[in-house]
């Protein structure tokens, strides 16, 4: 059966955009509070602040933006350059004004064991600093124009893109970036598989600068 990808970035009206296709040292503050909404003209995705200003989401919430603003869960907004954007990773990055504002996480570099623990947080539709749990489901692999992701059981919905995925020891292990959808009549419903790029990818882009 033909399978649909979601990338989950929300719009203010409702609507869905549909596409087929060095470490820093963790404070005081619990991994959610590095979390940030992403502000993209009327619509939004997620994004995590990694520290030194640095905040990290997916390429298809910023798109072809240069600045955005960003929400931190203190309902702080402060604003935004995105420093680059790789679209077939599905990654950017994005230096934040006033960094000393955010929490921070770690970045682990690691291989994800199948069946791992993991936690997403996120701002799916008009529900800011959501979390979801499930478990790593298989290998990273291609699918559709993402030339490397991780599935998940876990649900996820428009808004959720590029919000942090964490592990048990709340480590920063990938960004999540779409959802699986199954054909139905002449639509289609989300079956509770979401798809994330694991940090090692990440790592790989943040070594070239």
């Amino acid at each position: 059966m033909k399978r649909l990808f979601l990338c989950l970035v929300a719009v203010a009206i409702g609507t869905v955009a549909v596409f087929y296709g060095t470490r820093p040292v963790l404070g005081t503050n619990p991994p959610s509070e590095s979390m940030v909404k992403v502000l993209v003209g009327t619509g939004h995705g997620s994004g995590v602040h990694i520290g030194n200003g640095l905040v990290l989401t997916a390429a298809h919430v910023v798109d072809d933006a240069k600045s955005v603003r960003l929400k931190l869960t203190n309902s702080q907004i402060v604003s935004g350059e995105v420093l680059w954007a790789s679209k077939g990773r599905d990654v950017a990055l994005i230096r934040a004004d006033y960094p000393h504002r955010m929490a921070s996480t770690n970045l682990e570099c690691r291989p994800l064991m199948v069946g791992e623990d993991i936690s997403i947080y996120g701002n799916p539709l008009s529900v800011d600093a959501m979390r979801t749990f499930g478990r790593v489901g298989g290998h990273p692999r291609s699918m559709g124009e993402w030339k490397r992701v991780v599935p998940v059981d876990a649900s996820a919905a428009p808004g959720n893109s590029g919000g942090p995925v964490f592990d048990a020891d709340g480590d920063l292990v990938g960004l999540l970036v779409g959802a699986a959808l199954m054909p139905i009549g002449f639509g289609a419903s989300l079956v509770g598989i979401s798809y994330f790029v694991p940090a090692e990818t990440i790592c790989e882009l943040l070594a070239r600068d």
